[in-house]
């Protein structure tokens, strides 16, 4: 069996044509049923309602104060909706969902022990798909396959999500071409997603903060015409008052030691520090150099510097690859 072990690489290093990444920390929900879609509408910041096989939509999942529990990125195939998250969010939200999903027809499974997940990154990793799977991926979202689909993600480097059904044969198409990449234990795949600044909640940040607060919007994640989720006049609150203060922001810098989900963030104020924030995702390089995804006060200056409580280091903005300037 394949080993996936910890792809090592300091903050310089170009990174390698095309990235495995074996993502067990992620897991698969799956919706069925005669009301899945008039359901979830209700509940999800995201629409729905034409979604097509071959695309695929951000979106979020908050509590009746509108702080999120969850994010995900949803496919559609037939009379199924397929939503991929981290575990962590996994076990937040569904039975968060399932609490009013026994009034509705609609069934809201845990189907991560049915598949494996793979992130596919890099600058040859759709030429490393293409082969792999024997297909063309052209520009659609989502690419299905007869044991599961490709799923193409924006932002950042070029990647790829692959779902299939677990067996042995899958494993052994994954497995046949993995000689030609590198592989990564999925360690490296929350790097990307720092970088990408995806709007992932950590099970840290889970019923935190609202949804625009993880950019969200960013990614078209909210639907601010569908009508009432919930969460809703929260959500549509801060846009149209302009109440929410606060937005993902990308640090980055040398710290002592390893940074982890939940650590306490402080703001130099003069001699002065003041807590700012919470760690959301973070990764640290093989140089010491770390990068963390954080919601803080959207008003900081450019050059503001920060630390981690109890952590010798020194942490500074990294741009974001996206502009939070919304065009109505």
């Amino acid at each position: 069996m394949t080993q996936f072990n910890k792809l090592t690489l300091a903050s310089t290093d170009a990174l390698p044509n095309v990235i495995v990444s074996e993502l067990s920390h992620w897991g698969l929900m799956t919706a069925t049923g005669e009301q899945r879609l008039s359901y979830l509408q209700g509940q999800l910041t995201c629409d729905l309602v034409g979604l097509e096989d071959q695309q695929t939509t951000w979106g979020g999942h908050c509590d009746p104060k509108g702080k999120l529990w969850s994010t995900f990125q949803v496919a559609k195939k037939g009379n199924s909706f397929y939503f991929i998250m981290r575990k962590d969010a996994l076990a937040i939200t569904q039975p968060e969902l399932k609490k009013y999903a026994v009034f509705s027809k609609v069934e809201l499974t845990d189907a991560s022990a049915f598949c494996n997940l793979y992130g596919i990154a890099g600058e040859q990793a759709e030429q490393w798909l293409n082969k792999t799977f024997a297909i063309t991926l052209g520009e659609e979202a989502v690419t299905h396959l007869p044991n599961g689909f490709v799923m193409r993600l924006i932002g950042g480097t070029p990647r790829f999500l692959v779902l299939l059904q677990k067996s042995d044969a899958s494993l052994q198409q994954i497995s046949q071409h993995l000689a030609e990449a590198a592989t990564d234990d999925g360690s490296f795949w929350d790097a990307l997603d720092i970088l990408a600044a995806a709007p992932i909640v950590s099970a840290a940040m889970s019923s935190v903060q609202i949804p625009q607060a993880f950019n969200l919007q960013a990614y078209d994640g909210i639907s601010f015409k569908k009508g009432c989720y919930t969460g809703q006049e929260t959500v549509a609150r801060a846009k149209y008052r302009g109440t929410n203060k606060r937005a993902m922001a990308i640090l980055s810098g040398v710290t002592a030691t390893e940074v982890n989900s939940g650590d306490n963030i402080e703001l130099q104020l003069g001699e002065n520090w003041r807590s700012s924030g919470k760690v959301n995702l973070s990764y640290r390089y093989s140089d010491g150099v770390q990068i963390i995804s954080s919601v803080l006060p959207n008003n900081l200056e450019a050059d503001s510097v920060f630390k981690i409580t109890d952590n010798e280091s020194t942490l500074a903005f990294k741009a974001l690859p996206y502009s939070l300037v919304e065009v109505d």
